[in-house]
């Protein structure tokens, strides 16, 4: 128990270099003080030195350990123990001994600190969330505005999925935050908190507008407030959300923004709120800053058509052609030729945007197309023609020339009696299609048409020659033709020889009958004209015959007079005025003979 030998007894060790002798002397010394305070002191002593000097851990822990058994208030021997343990990996020991660190502390804030670095260590190396919740929750009771707290748990709530729990936590932060940015943060949190993880879109919308209002240009509360307004579909609280961005784009000179949210506002009230007066006013707002936004344009004319006003519409489309390009600019000149021509009454607007229409590469057969639809609603015959005849040199499609080439004939002949130029074009085709009858004969009749009988003959023969020798009822319609065109050109035997081969084919073809009973009649062949009439009274003559029966009987009449047989020829003439009592030819010669 004599302290001086204790005291001497360290003092030669700690001078050798003794550590290990020294921590037991230290020992030993603390064994036999009957002064706690003392005892405490080289206890202490003896500890530090077997931890740091001698390399004695285990020396160490006792040592701290026997500090704290005789002085639990100790604070500087828990800390040692709690750090020697970390250090060994001990962490259920130092979970421990954190605890009765925790306890034993008296200060507010190194409480604070204490239980936040036990929490990370329960939370991220032990896995136990839930110990580390509770002293996060402890902290938030002796500082409820403790960020790292806040923060802590916050996070530990999303690990858990304890969003119920998280709500609450944020708006517990909410409540205690005291600046913009962190309201602000706050209420982002909540907002997604509510909407993704509780489902609660009201309350997100809620705490958004809160930020909005607070901070009016918050990029983030922006787009998710207007993205939920939309998704619960509250049409009216979009617009006045969109409404006051606008406002604070223009009054911040953001033009390009403003001119979004009015394009964005406009469509909004058009498609959903049905309310296209509310949505012109905000596309003619866009023009008023812009007169050339395209968008705009276009929206406005297709409300203006809407609401009765096809003039109006009909200028936004005329501005639009002048900034639109490729299929772009085609549509608006459909739309504008659509619009000239059926509200405006003007075919020649109508007609100006096709051919604006007609400027771009890209569909110009259908742009051509609808052109010539609008001549021939028009009545436009002369330019119809015409874009017919420039169709069939632009194509490059044999069948598609021939058959514009054949539109174009049919409008020259049918609606402008213009055969020549009618002529021309189908005389191109038959370039092209020498065998086409579809071609070859109707170009046979134009040039008959035309009084060019002469030209008429080789087409009908070529026409004549494409049946290949098959003896068909529909040859001799073309051998009748031909005929007609040889007998127009004084070639009677020819004539005569086409109506034979025609009458060959077609034993009752009334007009070849008819023909070849007239020609038979005007070369003097009367027996042969006779036979043929006869052939005639056998067949049943239609009201759109060439020859009626009337007429057959005067012939037959005028034969029997120029034979000689007065009876029959009277006999005949009295038949065809029965059958036609105004036929003036059958009286005048009846009268005759019975003169």
């Amino acid at each position: 128990e004599y302290e001086p030998a204790h005291e001497a007894l360290v003092s030669l060790l700690r001078g050798e270099g003794r550590h290990r002798d020294m921590v037991g002397a230290l020992f030993g010394w603390a064994e036999r003080e009957s002064d706690r305070v003392v005892a405490v002191e080289r206890l202490t002593e003896a500890a530090v030195i077997a931890e740091t000097a001698a390399g004695d851990i285990d020396r160490a822990l006792e040592g701290y350990e026997r500090v704290l058994s005789l002085d639990p208030t100790q604070l500087h021997a828990l800390d040692a123990l709690i750090r020697i343990h970390e250090q060994s990996g001990k962490l259920g020991k130092v979970a421990q001994l954190y605890d009765r660190r925790i306890d034993a502390e008296h200060g507010v804030t190194a409480r604070v600190a204490l239980r936040h670095s036990a929490a990370k260590l329960r939370a991220e190396r032990l896995e136990d969330r839930d110990g580390a919740m509770r002293l996060e929750l402890a902290n938030l009771e002796d500082d409820p505005a403790n960020v790292p707290a806040l923060d802590a748990l916050e996070a530990l709530y999303e690990q858990t999925e304890r969003y119920a729990d998280l709500a609450r936590l944020l708006t517990r932060r909410l409540e205690v935050a005291d600046n913009v940015t962190d309201r602000t943060r706050a209420r982002v949190r909540l907002a997604l908190v509510s909407e993704q993880r509780l489902g609660d879109r009201s309350r997100a919308i809620d705490e958004l507008r809160e930020i909005v209002l607070e901070v009016p240009s918050h990029v983030e509360a922006n787009t998710a407030l207007e993205r939920l307004l939309e998704v619960e579909q509250r049409w009216s609280a979009l617009v006045e959300q969109l409404e006051r961005r606008s406002e604070l784009a223009r009054d911040a000179g953001d033009t390009l923004t403003e001119q979004q949210l009015l394009m964005r506002l406009g469509e909004l009230l058009e498609e959903r709120l049905s309310d296209r007066a509310r949505a012109t006013e905000f596309y003619e707002r866009i023009l008023e800053r812009d007169a050339t936004h395209v968008d705009a344009l276009r929206s406005l004319a297709r409300l203006y058509l809407l609401r009765g006003e096809p003039q109006r519409a009909a200028e936004m489309l005329d501005r639009l052609l002048t900034r639109l390009t490729g299929n772009d600019l085609v549509e608006a000149g459909y739309a504008l030729a659509q619009i000239a021509e059926r509200e405006l009454h003007s075919n020649e607007r109508a007609e100006q945007a096709l051919f604006k229409a007609l400027e771009v590469e890209v569909r110009q057969a259908e742009s051509r197309e609808r052109l010539i639809s609008l001549y021939e609603r028009a009545g436009a015959h002369a330019p119809l023609a015409a874009l017919l005849a420039e169709e069939a040199e632009r194509s490059q499609d044999p069948a598609q020339k021939v058959a514009f080439w054949r539109r174009g004939a049919e409008m020259y002949r049918d609606k402008l009696s213009d055969p020549s130029n009618a002529s021309k074009l189908l005389e191109r085709a038959a370039e092209l299609v020498p065998d086409d009858r579809s071609v070859l004969v109707p170009l046979a009749e134009l040039y008959i048409l035309d009084g060019r009988l002469g030209e008429s003959i080789p087409v009908l023969q070529r026409v004549v020659a494409s049946f290949g020798g098959r003896r068909v009822k529909e040859v001799a319609l073309y051998h009748r033709m031909l005929a007609r065109a040889y007998r127009g050109v004084g070639d009677a035997d020819r004539a005569l020889s086409e109506l034979d081969l025609a009458y060959k084919v077609d034993l009752t073809n009334v007009g070849v009958l008819a023909d070849l009973g007239m020609l038979a009649f005007e070369q003097g062949d009367l027996d042969r004209a006779q036979k043929t009439f006869r052939g005639l009274l056998l067949q049943k003559l239609e009201r759109d015959a060439p020859i009626t029966k009337a007429d057959v009987y005067y012939y037959l009449g005028d034969i029997s007079r120029q034979q000689g047989d007065r009876p029959k020829a009277i006999s005949m003439l009295e038949r065809a005025i029965a059958e036609q009592s105004s036929h003036t030819n059958a009286r005048t010669l009846l009268a005759s003979l019975k003169a």
